[in-house]
């Protein structure tokens, strides 16, 4: 019923680098540092853990990748189910990727309680494109060199960073905060029209590019009341022996912010892919107002209790509250939507027993509570 012919050639290399070291520490000789603070300090774990603070000057993972793809494939489809005269003037469909992927990637843990990692990834299409079309002619026109060697255009990035940042200040108490960054780049080299820097009737054009950028800064507080009273009142105090069965109560709270830009006329700068600034550069960056925006923050609230006779308990408390923020055609500014959502109460609760001897070995029961309760509000297009 029908005849088609189609043929492909593809071939790929790829070097790839990897280097996990073992963490190598240097002591930093800070007992005669510690030696001048006051008694109850020096003998806390905070005062312990900075005399016998020690620096890991280099990272512990390194990778790198860089892979070169290129494939070709003509495809021609006969206008009947047999080969015609009239099929020698037809010419098959060519279709081409000359890719050149890139990745790279970094951990350091300079001390205990602190960590820092990055990975960057990106691809370049090398393809040279046809100059019947604009979009074509503006892509080949983006083709940077390195080395006098083409090395096309970008077509796409990603970005992630993250540090954490947790002291160890006593057995009972584990604070951390963490910031996490992630920047991600499209740029669209068919199926758009090209964008003008400075509007639509002056300026050079440049390819049509999606700017994604977001920030997480988490703050995690875990709590051991047990450990909290034997430091009080001593190993032996009643209170102490109540709390046994106590696990540690984990306080957390994260906060988001993230825009989207979608046929952005600036150039990306480091300080926008490492999500720098307040939530204004959110919103609009060298004069250009963001597609999309959002100001979220999440609070939650965990604490374990190990009952007797097989029973146990997990409550939960977890707020959010957003805004987002979103263009709308026709009006100026910004749609904002304003939103919260809490739970509470929330919980689990189980119970375990089990038998050594007989044909039953175990029995368990589990029962989950949640309770959530969200609210949203819009205005509507007259602003009401």
């Amino acid at each position: 019923t029908s005849l088609s012919d189609a043929s492909q050639s593809s071939w790929s290399t790829t070097l790839s680098y990897f280097l996990n070291n073992q963490r190598r520490t240097y002591a930093m000789h800070l007992k005669g540092l510690v030696s001048g603070l006051p008694r109850w300090l020096r003998e806390s774990d905070a005062g312990r853990g900075l005399a016998n603070a020690a620096f890991s000057p280099w990272p512990t993972l390194v990778q790198f990748s860089s892979s070169l793809s290129h494939t070709m494939g003509d495809l021609q489809a006969y206008q009947v189910p047999i080969k015609v005269l009239a099929d020698t003037i037809l010419k098959p469909v060519t279709s081409e990727q000359f890719l050149w992927r890139n990745s790279a990637g970094l951990t350091w843990i300079p001390f205990t309680m602190l960590t820092a990692s990055t990975s960057w990834s990106s691809t370049r299409d090398l393809r040279e494109y046809s100059d019947s079309m604009s979009i074509g002619r503006i892509a080949n026109a983006a083709h940077q060199s390195l080395f006098g060697a083409d090395v096309g255009v970008e077509r796409d990035r990603d970005f992630t960073n993250s540090i954490q940042f947790g002291p160890h200040l006593a057995s009972w108490l584990a604070p951390s905060v963490s910031v996490v960054s992630n920047f991600i780049l499209s740029r669209s080299l068919t199926g758009r029209n090209p964008v003008r820097i400075d509007g639509d009737t002056a300026g050079a054009y440049i390819l049509p590019q999606t700017l994604n950028d977001s920030r997480v800064i988490t703050y995690l507080v875990s709590v051991d009341p047990r450990k909290l009273m034997q430091r009080l009142f001593g190993d032996s105090s009643g209170i102490a022996g109540m709390l046994t069965n106590i696990r540690p109560i984990q306080f957390s709270q994260a906060h988001t912010v993230e825009s989207t830009f979608d046929l952005a006329r600036f150039n990306p700068s480091l300080g926008y892919q490492l999500a720098l600034g307040g939530f204004s550069s959110f919103l609009a960056r060298d004069g250009e107002e963001a597609l999309g925006a959002a100001n979220a923050t999440n609070t939650s609230v965990s604490a374990s209790v190990d009952l007797h006779g097989g029973f146990s308990a997990q409550l939960n408390y977890s707020s959010t509250t957003s805004d987002r923020y979103q263009q709308n055609s026709g009006l100026i500014g910004f749609l904002e939507t304003t939103g919260s959502t809490q739970s509470w109460p929330s919980g689990r609760f189980n119970f375990v027993r089990t038998f050594r001897n007989g044909l039953i070995t175990q029995v368990s029961a589990s029962t989950t509570l949640q309770h959530d309760q969200a609210t949203s509000s819009s205005p509507l297009g007259d602003g009401t």
